[in-house]
């Protein structure tokens, strides 16, 4: 068993996608292991994204890089608990709260979660089932180790002591453990996880992000709203309007949470849903005039323009390969 430090492009295991097929391999790789998962690209350029899993008995073991900003929306499946390792140079917030220290996330089971993923991000998580996750005396229901059931834990650890954990993860990523080694790397790894969390119990930061967004900016309720209404003829006026928010507020929170302006998010939600219907083999006979329409772009200069300007190529060069793999 080989006990990496890091993953290099060389040892990577996943395959690694470009563009909007990133976008839908980041959520099946949640989905698959039991979150509901919606994500969207924010901001120029092609995305980049690199997926790597590994399944023992009971355990789940992913690793997540990404070359690009993205935005999600995860709520976490019933009887896992997804623990998460950030190192301080990883460019990655959860419902708000930025993971820029050395630091352990754990999210129990049905809890919703909005994460960013910046260029350079690579979290790597263990998906623990509940009943494993209790078995080694860390429940879940609000004790002095774990969440509360709404709830999400931050631990502030320092590198040092997430080393351990951290290379027999990348070590079970390297390569599948043998058949005979898996129950004692599985022991291995939730014994390093139970003492990490019981050894610096005092720097237990639970908090509930999503109440401290409400109540502070709505963000969320905004968000929402905005792609409930997307194919609408809405404007950042009329989304202040009905979430009850002033603009400056809700400019101010969008640079801070998503460093994005509110017409940016919407023009970059409208150009992910045009492109995924673009890509869609079901639209083929559509024209790309229809598809900007039916997604409220409704110029068609702006919008190649603007199409190019955050995935890189016209739309009619991407309707072109995905149709004739040219």
């Amino acid at each position: 068993m080989h006990d990496p430090t890091e993953i290099n492009d060389a040892q990577s295991f996943g395959p690694l996608v470009e563009d909007f097929h990133a976008i839908k391999a980041l959520s099946e790789f949640y989905v698959a292991n039991g979150w509901d998962c919606h994500y969207q690209q924010i901001g120029k350029g092609p995305l980049r994204v690199e997926v790597v899993s590994r399944v023992m008995q009971d355990l789940v073991i992913g690793s997540i890089s990404v070359s690009q900003r993205i935005w999600g929306h995860a709520t976490s499946g019933d009887g896992m608990v997804s623990v998460s390792l950030y190192l301080n140079d990883a460019d990655v917030a959860i419902n708000g709260l930025r993971m820029d220290q050395d630091r352990l996330s754990i999210i129990p089971p049905n809890v919703g979660v909005d994460i960013v993923l910046g260029q350079g991000a690579r979290p790597l998580t263990m998906f623990v089932p509940v009943d494993r996750y209790e078995r080694y005396g860390l429940t879940i229901g609000g004790s002095e180790f774990a969440p509360a059931t709404s709830k999400i834990s931050v631990i502030d650890v320092g590198r040092e002591n997430l080393d351990p954990l951290r290379r027999l993860s990348l070590g079970v990523l390297r390569e599948y453990p043998n058949k005979e080694d898996v129950p004692a790397l599985e022991d291995a790894l939730l014994k390093e996880l139970v003492r990490l969390v019981k050894e610096h119990k005092s720097d237990v930061l639970t908090r509930d992000p999503y109440n401290r967004l409400r109540k502070h900016d709505n963000i969320l309720r905004v968000i929402q709203y905005i792609h409930e209404h997307l194919l609408e003829d809405i404007s950042v006026e009329t989304v202040c309007e009905n979430c009850g928010i002033s603009l400056s507020t809700l400019e101010r929170r969008f640079n801070r949470f998503l460093e994005v302006t509110p017409k940016q998010y919407i023009l970059a939600a409208r150009l992910n849903r045009a492109r995924r219907d673009l890509l869609d083999p079901l639209d083929f006979d559509h024209s790309i005039a229809e598809l900007a329409m039916r997604n409220r772009l409704l110029h068609m200069g702006r919008f190649s323009e603007n199409y190019k300007a955050q995935f890189g190529q016209l739309p009619s060069e991407e309707r072109d390969i995905a149709m004739n793999g040219n």
